[in-house]
């Protein structure tokens, strides 16, 4: 579970299911992030920019890190 004073939203990793669900903080869903790579997936973390959103998410199998971006907003 990831979120802080700077973000409207919450973000939730379910590496059992291989996916990161984003709410807003009242728990309505905004969307679901889904991928084979989440499912030894540890932890994440987010960075609000001006412009975009990234969120990275660290696989604790291979020590791989997952960027994802998308345009502030979304």
């Amino acid at each position: 579970l990831y979120t802080n004073d700077a973000l409207n939203e919450l973000y939730i990793l379910d590496a059992p299911n291989k996916r990161v669900v984003i709410t807003d903080k009242s728990g309505k869903l905004i969307k679901q992030i889904v991928s084979d790579s989440f499912s030894d997936a540890t932890s994440l973390n987010v960075i609000k920019g001006k412009t975009e959103t990234s969120l990275y998410v660290l696989s604790s199998g291979t020590g791989n890190v997952f960027e994802i971006k998308s345009p502030a907003g979304e």
